[in-house]
């Protein structure tokens, strides 16, 4: 106080004047390291808020594509199936848009890179599937139109010849192959065993039918001729059945996986924004359910 009381006027309001600037430096300084903390937390809530809104467009993505393997798998068609190939390149981007984004370091990004390249697998194998399944219907396809103009140039012969004791015979050939191609035609609408079920019965019982007609017309070479083409013609028939339905099962096995692997694909999507949005709202404790949580789960 003695230095305090020797000082003049201006020596006072000098010093005065040095501890309030620097009072207000120190201020300065604090708000300075909170506009910088606060910067900092609304980068962060940006970037978990843009995370967010590109986990929902890939979760639109992957519905999507959801929509067109599946209109593919019902009509099996060109068109579809191009649909499809355009889907999952979309989705792929989406993917590879999202992970840009994020480190690699990320489990959860890691994780749902992991989770898309089953899906990949799955979806590639099962447009695979459905690809053996149209060329096993095209062949059965052949086969039914080899077999039955065969049948029918046989029950044309009969009537022609007027072989009314073979005739029952001769309808009956044609009624089981027709009713057999029917059945698998239902069978490819359906995909129901019972269809295949009925045209394999069918088929057992083609081989009677033509010893039965063997047997009343062996003095007629035309019909001879034709039930002789008749047993290569048959067993090309039933292998395209056989064929139709391996493919058919093979397919329906993909479809099941495929459905998994979008199930997961999809859950991971879902967590992924679901943490996103509570991060961004403050929640960091969130991310600790990702470990054991949906991630983890078969679906």
């Amino acid at each position: 106080m003695r230095i305090w009381g020797r000082w003049g006027l201006n020596q006072k309001i000098g010093f005065s004047l040095g501890i309030v600037m620097f009072l207000l430096t120190g201020v300065a300084g604090v708000a300075w390291l909170n506009l910088v903390a606060i910067n900092g937390a609304a980068t962060i809530v940006e970037n978990k808020i843009e995370a967010t809104f590109e986990a929902e467009n890939l979760k639109e993505e992957l519905l999507s594509s959801e929509t067109l393997i599946t209109n593919y798998i019902l009509t099996e068609s060109d068109g579809d199936l191009i649909a499809t190939r355009k889907g999952m390149d979309r989705l792929k981007s989406r993917l590879d848009e999202l992970s840009i984004k994020e480190t690699a370091r990320d489990e959860r990004y890691a994780e749902i890179t992991k989770s898309y390249r089953s899906y990949e697998v799955a979806s590639s194998a099962l447009i695979a599937s459905v690809g053996n399944r149209r060329s096993s219907s095209e062949s059965f396809t052949q086969a039914a139109t080899t077999i039955t103009t065969t049948t029918a140039a046989v029950v044309a012969t009969l009537f022609r010849e007027n072989r009314v004791d073979s005739l029952p015979a001769g309808l009956k050939l044609n009624e089981l192959v027709n009713g057999g191609i029917v059945a698998v035609s239902r069978y490819l609408a359906t995909r129901n065993p019972a269809y295949a079920d009925t045209a394999k019965q069918r088929v057992d019982s083609l081989n009677e039918a033509i010893e039965a007609l063997k047997t009343g017309t062996t003095n007629s070479n035309r019909i001879q001729k034709f039930l002789k083409l008749l047993t290569p013609q048959i067993s090309d028939y039933t292998s395209a059945i056989d064929a139709l339905i391996t493919a058919t099962d093979q397919s329906n096995r993909t479809v099941i996986e495929r459905k998994a692997a979008a199930g997961h694909l999809l859950a991971l999507t879902l967590q992924l924004r679901f943490l996103g949005f509570s991060e961004s709202m403050g929640d960091h404790d969130s991310g600790r359910s990702w470990d054991g949580g949906i991630a983890g789960r078969d679906v």
